[in-house]
């Protein structure tokens, strides 16, 4: 039997116990170093890589949390994940 520490590993990715009910989104990006050339074009991927989750996280730290309930705030966890940072920070990579 395992103790509610014990960690699974599903294809190479470490998931954690953790007690309650908590939620979870998968917000992926693209690898910031995969088909780049050059370090400029790798600074960028890196770059875009940083405003799409800094945009995500700033929007799920503005949500009224307590105003929503469990499948709202799941539903907007998971729109979250498919925003590109021009939609939220008016950034671009060239900057």
């Amino acid at each position: 039997m395992r103790s509610k520490e014990d960690q699974t590993v599903l294809s190479r990715v470490v998931i954690r116990f953790w007690p309650g009910q908590p939620m979870t989104a998968h917000w992926g990006i693209s690898d910031p170093v995969r088909d780049h050339v050059d370090a400029e074009q790798e600074y960028r991927g890196f770059y875009r890589a940083y405003l799409e989750l800094e945009a995500r996280i700033r929007i799920f730290t503005s949500l009224p949390i307590s105003g929503l309930n469990r499948l709202a705030l799941q539903k907007r966890l998971d729109e979250i994940g498919k925003l590109q940072a021009e939609e939220n920070t008016g950034k671009t990579v060239n900057q």
